[in-house]
């Protein structure tokens, strides 16, 4: 009898159990749900854009930029409106959906600020509110976003620091904060996120020296922190990266003469340092075979003669000199770059 009770009794356990997991399950996606509409409400635009997302349907996996899980139970993963002409404001219900692993809101017309709400979501890898209205600071609370791998805020109107605590955010791969009104200092320890492979942080407000720990990267291909207010020199680090491709620093205020090991980096290919307050000679190319294909030193304070060994720059496309002190005649060496 006792052994008859044991088994009654774990039976009775076990069909409790069953009977609540679809419950459970049902609250998951009734709370997505609800998020989704919590979210619509405050928004404007086509009618037919967001004409789905109806309190009639309860198909929300159906409704339009909304994608979910393949497997039970059915989780909105992704929610992608580019494009779709919407006005408003973020609604911080969108954090409810906690499975939310994409976030495609670009190129329409959200305004007011980023809810700080969206730190909560521990699955978010892809954040793009990129070409908005949105205003007020970056929330540090992102640095939460643990598996964030892009983060494209760019072309909106947002002000204050870049939150340094982003950098926690080991995963990122690549960081668009370009064409806002961001200022203070390039975070340091942007240099230690191990996949940074993209840095776009041009057409701010930005100031102080350009951290070298940038140059520490391995992974680390495209910086371009173009017409900011950046001074102080180039970082050795950097011209001594075997990752570092593209590197655009125009439209600063950097001084000081020209790192003799610029064009004789291996992996460099473009180098844009016009409109700055650079002296000195152009370096020479020392070095076999540079990949450099384009070389902007335009609006300079450079002087001297165009050294000849820029001709060893024989994958050389373009190349900008203007608007400096250059004196001399303009080396034959030019001529038979292929």
């Amino acid at each position: 009898m006792a052994y008859l009770r044991v088994v009654s009794i774990g039976c009775l356990y076990l069909f409790d159990f069953l009977c609540f997991l679809p419950i459970a399950m049902s609250d998951q996606t009734e709370t997505d749900r609800h998020a989704l509409l919590c979210f619509k409400s405050q928004l404007s635009g086509p009618t037919v854009v967001l004409a789905s997302w109806s309190n009639a349907s309860l198909e929300h996996c159906n409704w339009h930029g909304v994608t979910c899980s393949m497997r039970v139970p059915r989780r909105v993963i992704a929610i992608d409106l580019p494009s779709e002409g919407i006005i408003g404001p973020i609604s911080p219900c969108i954090a409810n959906i906690t499975s939310l692993t994409r976030l495609q809101l670009s190129n329409n017309s959200f305004h007011g600020g980023i809810p700080s709400e969206l730190g909560l979501l521990n699955q978010l890898r892809n954040l793009n509110l990129s070409r908005n209205s949105l205003e007020g600071n970056i929330p540090s609370e992102l640095s939460s976003c643990s598996q964030l791998q892009i983060l494209d805020l760019q072309s909106n109107s947002l002000q204050g620091e870049i939150p340094p605590s982003l950098s926690q955010c080991v995963h990122l791969e690549r960081i668009f904060l370009a064409n806002n009104k961001l200022q203070g200092r390039i975070p340091s320890a942007f240099g230690d996120l191990p996949k940074l492979r993209v840095l776009f942080l041009a057409n701010n407000r930005l100031s102080g020296d350009i951290p070298p720990s940038l140059g520490s990267s391995l992974t680390l291909t495209y910086v371009d922190l173009g017409n900011n207010a950046l001074t102080g020199g180039i970082p050795k680090p950097m011209l001594n990266s075997s990752s570092l491709q593209q590197l655009i620093l125009n439209r600063n205020s950097l001084s000081g003469e020209l790192p003799k090991a610029l064009l004789n980096t291996l992996s460099l290919i473009g180098i844009y340092l016009n409109q700055n307050s650079f002296i000195g000679s152009i370096p020479p190319v020392t070095t076999i075979s540079p990949q450099v294909q384009y070389l902007d030193l335009g609006e300079n304070h450079l002087t001297g003669t165009i050294p000849s060994s820029l001709g060893n720059l024989s994958s050389l496309l373009q190349l900008r000199l203007s608007q400096n002190c250059l004196d001399g005649s303009i080396p034959e060496s030019l001529g038979h770059i292929p």
